[in-house]
């Protein structure tokens, strides 16, 4: 995805995470019941209501889907084709 976007690269802080639980930086961000991959935190300032969750304080997106609506909404990039 993020090869397809370069420009969209360089807007987003990407981590990744080992796969096997506890995924112990996921946990520490937003509790061991929201460690699912993928996720996407939000910045304080992306709009309000592409969220799939919040906890911690901390609103974040979950699946793959979701994420893709939601960078949609947030930078512009084109869905999927169905």
């Amino acid at each position: 995805m993020l090869a397809s976007f370069p420009a969209l690269g360089e807007r987003l802080d990407v981590h990744r995470v080992d796969w096997p639980r506890p995924r112990r930086a996921v946990v520490d961000l937003l509790g061991p019941e929201h460690q699912s991959l993928p996720v996407l935190l939000l910045a304080h300032d992306a709009p309000d209501g592409i969220e799939t969750g919040v906890a911690n304080g901390r609103r974040f997106v979950e699946g793959r889907d979701a994420i893709m609506q939601a960078l949609a909404a947030r930078h512009g990039i084109p869905l999927p084709h169905p």
